[in-house]
């Protein structure tokens, strides 16, 4: 189903953003943002996808021929798009810590996908109700591709006019390939087993389309990035205020911890730090021997 949705969602990502010179920080920061925003598209868009997979599963009337090829292949491309974050993720030690903060996002929107789906069935159940639930599901993977495609593009779009194109976001251009390969998949999934996708009905009072701004609006809106960032720092030991941190003194240091630690010797003061990760400022200090860290450098 078309929805004729160009959208501006991706500018609420600038919030707080410097878009002067590219300098490393306003690098980092930008790359952090895609990282988690898009990151966290896509992994909505999967789940949506599995779910989708395991239905049709179940019906081997439909499940079969050009449906069952471009199903799999859709979700191959799905996996492939998510191993390019992980793959650069992990490089720099932060793979568990964004696999933290994407599932923190998905949890947050998860009451707004039910509410696309069902606005979905509702139309279909009034127009068109056979075999409604995974009609109305695939149109739901559909347009959460389509969206994923049009913000993707449109971040990239907006980027590259403040001089911080693709080329800075180290994941950018491998996410592309997998992502249209996942979107034309998807589409020809839906020509397939939804043939009416094009009636006037999808379109009535613009329910879908206004479902899928929020989603929009949510899972690119900079504040809600933060507070999400924030939980995952807190699922892996890092406290940014302090407050409601645990005792971490007999756990191992996390990865995050140690990038925390790293980043912040030359920022914070040891008590601060200790504060930070809940842990004694003699173990602070100690690691920070370990790592030969040395404020002033």
């Amino acid at each position: 189903m078309q929805t004729n949705w160009n959208p501006s969602t991706a500018r609420p990502i600038l919030n707080g953003v410097p878009l002067a010179v590219p300098s490393q920080k306003t690098i980092d920061r930008t790359t952090s943002i895609y990282y988690m925003a898009v990151g966290s598209l896509a992994e909505i868009t999967q789940s949506a996808m599995k779910d989708l997979l395991d239905k049709l599963s179940e019906r081997r009337d439909l499940f079969r021929h050009a449906v069952k090829y471009r199903m799999k292949e859709a979700y191959s491309r799905s996996e492939s798009l998510m191993d390019v974050f992980g793959r650069e993720t992990k490089k720099i030690g932060q793979y568990q810590l964004w696999l933290d903060i994407t599932d923190c996002m998905e949890n947050e929107l998860r009451q707004d996908v039910m509410r696309l789906y069902y606005t979905t069935d509702n139309i279909l159940l009034k127009h068109n109700p056979t075999d409604h639930e995974i009609r109305s599901l695939t149109v739901v993977v559909l347009n959460l591709c389509i969206m994923l495609h049009d913000v993707s593009e449109r971040y990239d779009e907006i980027m590259r006019s403040f001089g911080i194109g693709a080329s800075y976001i180290k994941p950018s251009q491998e996410f592309l390939a997998p992502m249209y390969g996942m979107y034309a998949s998807m589409r020809e999934v839906a020509d397939m087993l939804v043939k009416d996708r094009n009636e006037k009905y999808y379109k009535e009072g613009g329910a879908i389309y206004k479902a899928l701004e929020i989603i929009a609006l949510k899972v690119c809106d900079i504040d809600r990035i933060d507070r999400m960032a924030n939980e995952g720092l807190k699922l892996n030991g890092v406290y940014f205020d302090g407050e409601g941190s645990k005792d971490n003194s007999f756990t191992p240091w996390t990865n995050t911890q140690v990038s925390f630690l790293i980043k912040g010797y030359n920022k914070m003061t040891d008590e601060e730090l200790a504060k930070t990760f809940g842990r004694s400022v003699g173990a602070v200090r100690a690691k920070a021997r370990q790592l030969k860290l040395k404020r002033g450098e």
